[in-house]
């Protein structure tokens, strides 16, 4: 009997293990050495379980096969129907991945890891498919040993392991799987690789999957080397939150740094930008002191305020904001603000925030700022535009209309976050109103 177990990667320790079971050969030489663990007490019961694409008419045979197996090992196959209908500028096979691992995420308890019988013929395939997509190190690195999935992580024991090797097993054994009438497509470009390019390659260099699979832990190793750098690098130019960084630090890393640790920054924002998106930064990083340039990418918006250039998600939130919310600050601790802009709380002091006193029986409402508005913060002399004041506390203009104000009657009386209103601030040992928002 072939020994996989010389090659098959260490596992995490956990109570249980999912194995990702389609039926096909690979799948199930996998789930036959969990079983073998199992029943020689090394590793929990094993619980496969399959995912229904809905995309080939064989699909609900297939399902059953996988059924029938589990049954002869003891054990009960999960199967877990997925939408895989493609969405805007999606291929049909990124739809069915997306489905696909999204159903893994959401099965996985903390810390579970789900087995995947990716090899390494798999990996070689992806090596050159990302090569021929251009990738650098990142994409080259192709498929790691282990990462994240939802709560839990993938794993991939078999990665090291011959598709020579596998197939040996799987005779040896004399296992029964199925084969998937779309592995045979060459429109598909993996499989283009697969059946054509592969074979071709290994025609002339009979160890090419070993030593492109080498390489892509070579590639791997120096992606690693660049995420740390780029954390190096990120810790000196980030200002305050992970949303921001200082574009005057950044200027000073040479430009490979540069694009080094913007990868980096987007990446921790699950954003994987092009070369030719990464060069759009260049805009922001070399406007005018006084221009505000932004870039929308799907999803998001990147925006430059001064020294700071600032991620932000897509908000569908009017230029101008005409809600005006009635609040009854004595009973209503909370208020809702509209278009997910957070929620306001009070909390009563003594000698801070606002005169309880000047606020009792009057009329409160929030509003959003239309124009022309101006205010006298506590302790300055004159009023002044609330537009100069935002400008003075650097408070960047997309963020402007959206600072809740809180109006006592008619008169602009706290723009919550900023400053209360000459007048309306509690004196010493007063009572007060501390009104703070939170997102």
């Amino acid at each position: 009997m072939l020994a996989l177990n010389a090659l098959f990667q260490p596992l995490p320790f956990a109570n249980r293990y999912w194995v990702g079971y389609s039926g096909g050969m690979d799948s199930h030489v996998l789930l036959d050495i969990c079983v073998t663990w199992w029943q020689q007490g090394l590793i929990p019961k094993p619980q496969p379980v399959f995912i229904h694409h809905h995309l080939s008419p064989n699909a609900d045979a297939w399902a059953q096969h996988c059924e029938v197996i589990s049954k002869t090992y003891g054990l009960t196959c999960r199967i877990i129907h997925v939408d895989a209908t493609p969405c805007a500028d999606e291929s049909p096979e990124e739809a069915a991945r997306r489905a696909r691992y999204t159903a893994f995420a959401d099965l996985l308890a903390r810390d579970e890891p789900l087995l995947i019988a990716h090899h390494q013929r798999d990996q070689a395939e992806t090596f050159l498919l990302q090569l021929l997509r251009g990738a650098g190190v990142k994409g080259l690195a192709a498929m790691p040993f282990q990462r994240a999935l939802g709560q839990g992580l993938l794993a991939r024991p078999l990665l090291n392991c011959s598709y020579e090797d596998i197939v040996t097993y799987a005779k040896q054994r004399q296992l029964q799987w199925i084969e998937d009438e779309s592995n045979t497509n060459l429109a598909l470009q993996r499989n283009l690789i697969r059946h054509t390019f592969l074979p071709l390659i290994e025609k002339h260099f009979a160890s090419a999957p070993a030593v492109i699979s080498r390489s892509a832990q070579h590639c791997a190793t120096a992606d690693q080397l660049l995420t740390e750098l780029a954390e190096i690098d990120y810790q000196q130019i980030k200002d305050g939150c992970e949303h921001t960084l200082s574009i005057s630090k950044l200027a000073t890393l040479s430009l490979i740094r540069r694009d080094n640790v913007l990868r980096y920054w987007l990446y921790q924002h699950h954003i994987i930008p092009s070369s030719t998106q990464l060069a759009e930064f260049q805009q922001l990083l070399f406007a005018k002191a006084d221009a505000n340039p932004q870039i929308k990418w799907p999803g998001v918006i990147i925006r430059r305020y001064r020294d700071i250039l600032t991620l932000l998600p897509c908000q569908t939130i009017p230029a101008i904001l005409k809600d005006i919310v009635l609040w009854d600050i004595a009973e209503q601790a909370n208020l809702l603000l509209p278009y997910n802009l957070g929620v306001l709380q009070v909390t009563k002091t003594i000698g801070l925030g606002l005169s309880a006193a000047k606020l009792a029986g009057c009329s409160i409402t929030i509003r959003f700022r239309q124009g022309g508005e101006r205010c006298q913060p506590a302790g300055r002399i004159g009023s002044h535009p609330l537009k100069k004041c935002f400008q003075e506390a650097g408070v960047p203009p997309w963020q402007r209309n959206t600072i809740p104000l809180l109006y006592v009657n008619d008169t602009l009386t706290a723009v919550i976050g900023y400053w209360i209103c000459e007048g309306f601030a509690a004196g010493l040992g007063e009572a007060g109103l501390l009104v703070a928002l939170h997102m």
